[in-house]
Formats: C-alpha cells, structure tokens, sequence
C-alpha cells in the first residue's frame, strides 16, 4: 500500500511561507472549499474567521493562523516568516497527525474488543 503525502488545506492563504515550505518537503498543498470534510494535516488561515471554517472541516489537524485568533488555531507564524525553520512545523503537525490516527485506531480496537466480549457473554448466559 502506498503512502500518501501528507495534506496542508488553506482557503486563501497563497501567500503564507508554509505553503511554499510544505511543497518543498513534498507536501500535497490543496485549496479546500466548503466542500466536504478533508482528512488534513495541516491547516493554513489567514483570519480568525477562516480559522474556524477549516478547524470545523479538519477538526484534528494542526492549525496554523498568520494572526492570533483565539482557539481556532493551534499556533500563530506570520505572513513574513522565513521559509526554512517552519519545516520543524512540518515535522511537529506529521507526528501530532499520526498520533491522531494512532488514537483513533486503539479507540476502534477497544470498541471490536467490547462488542465481541459482549456477544461471548450473550452466549454464554444462553
């Protein structure tokens, strides 16, 4: 099975460096509408509004907001930040995204487990 690059959505932040950084780090880069939930990454706002819109589409992403916008976001880094140290941003929503999926997949096992524990109990008692 092949694995997918990891995903940055953003609604209109063409101009934020981390773009630019995640392209270069061979990161699937895409413009998300309001068009569906999306399984991302990482999110880029521009304002504390769109920052909502993309938590609310990608709700265990990392977030990252050009300004302070409250609790949207999960870090603020400026329009006119430098290029190359945000790849340890890169690398910090990689890790917090695999430890999602990874909580999520013990929290499925955990659910089979009860379910088959609770059909050995059902037929035991008959």
């Amino acid at each position: 099975m092949a694995v997918r690059a990891p995903l940055l959505v953003h609604l209109n932040a063409h101009e934020h460096p981390l773009l630019e950084c995640a392209t270069q780090s061979g990161w699937r880069v895409a413009s998300v509408g309001d068009a569906g939930v999306v399984s991302a990454t990482l999110f880029v706002a521009m304002s504390e509004a769109e920052s909502k819109q993309l938590r609310s589409l990608c709700p265990d992403a990392l977030g990252v907001c050009s300004q302070h916008s409250g609790t949207a976001s999960d870090l603020v880094v400026p329009v006119d930040a430098a290029v190359a140290p945000l790849t340890s941003v890169l690398t910090h929503a990689l890790s917090v995204f695999e430890l999602n999926e990874a909580a999520r997949a013990a929290g499925n096992d955990i659910a089979l487990r009860r379910h088959r524990t609770r059909q050995l109990t059902d037929i035991g008692i008959a």
